[in-house]
């Protein structure tokens, strides 16, 4: 982490070359800079802003991927050290941004949110100062073009940014080869969305591409594929546990953890619960499973049984 520092990607385009590939676009003119989401914590952000600043630029702006604090940890401490900041984010991630004890939408159950004591500090209503439309647009930035793509699936609300490079900034609409090396199951909260999104990355024409979990990309058909070969795998998982007798939400979980090789820890039994839960939805909005109340407790059946 101590050697990380700025890749340059094409013309202005930058990005962080550590774990979370943060973007960021370098204006010579004017010696400002913007980010394209802003990291995990504050000490990623020090050391993003320090090798800004060596460089004689200034951050004036940070265009929000999604809500969730992976991608927006940083931002207070770059709301707090740039009080003429402009911070960009939709509606939908708004919220989880200048409010990030919501944690959306991973970690909605209690013990999870009390758990995280420290996160009540980074509570600002004021980082978010400008609204992102969840439409494909242009977000024009002191006379830069910077143009925004929906890519729900991972999140709701979330986007891709393209700079006027042509450097697509995809967020986390897919997962790059060392995150699919060593995980087989994605978070994808919205796994139909999900596909579409990625689907959509395919008739995207840029340069070059930024995964925020997986680094620079010249080309990223082949990860597409491998993306949506795991959400089609996942889909079929819980299906066939389903198909197999009746299932509780901790079953499921269960079997997925273990299918997975997830450790027997909170943290990946959260992400768990939470990508079962996804695959829940839809195949209940398809009309393959319901759910059934036995003596209190909520099972999931399939409807072709």
């Amino acid at each position: 982490m101590a050697n990380d520092t700025l890749l340059h990607i094409s013309g202005n385009s930058y990005a962080w070359s550590g774990k979370y590939t943060v973007g960021v676009y370098l204006h010579e003119e004017t010696g400002s800079a913007y980010l394209l989401d802003s990291g995990p914590n504050q000490i990623i952000a020090e050391m993003i802003d320090r090798e800004i600043t060596k460089r004689g630029y200034e951050i004036v702006a940070i265009v929000h991927s999604h809500g969730h604090l992976m991608n927006t940890g940083g931002s207070h401490y770059f709301r707090k050290h740039y009080p003429m900041l402009r911070c960009y984010a939709t509606s939908l991630s708004a919220p989880f941004i200048n409010n990030p004890s919501l944690l959306a939408p991973i970690g909605t159950i209690s013990h999870v949110q009390n758990s995280n004591t420290g996160l009540s500090m980074l509570e600002d209503s004021s980082i978010i100062t400008d609204t992102i439309p969840l439409q494909d647009a242009v977000l024009e930035i002191n006379g830069l073009a910077f143009t925004i793509y929906t890519l729900p699936g991972h999140f709701s609300g979330m986007v891709g940014i393209q700079t006027p490079d042509q450097v697509l900034y995809c967020a986390d609409a897919l997962f790059g080869s060392s995150t699919l090396s060593r995980q087989k199951l994605l978070f994808f909260t919205e796994p139909h969305k999900a596909k579409i999104s990625l689907q959509k990355l395919k008739t995207i024409h840029a340069k070059q591409y930024v995964i925020f979990h997986g680094g620079v990309y010249n080309s990223i058909s082949e990860l597409i594929d491998e993306n949506i070969n795991r959400i089609d795998d996942a889909y079929d998982d819980v299906l066939a546990l389903i198909e197999q007798q009746w299932q509780t939400s901790e079953s499921i979980t269960q079997r997925m953890m273990s299918i997975h090789d997830f450790e027997n820890n909170e943290k990946q039994y959260d992400l768990a619960y939470t990508i079962t839960q996804a695959y829940l939805k839809q195949l209940i909005y398809e009309g393959k499973i319901s759910r059934i109340i036995k003596n209190g407790i909520l099972f999931y059946k399939n409807n072709d049984v």
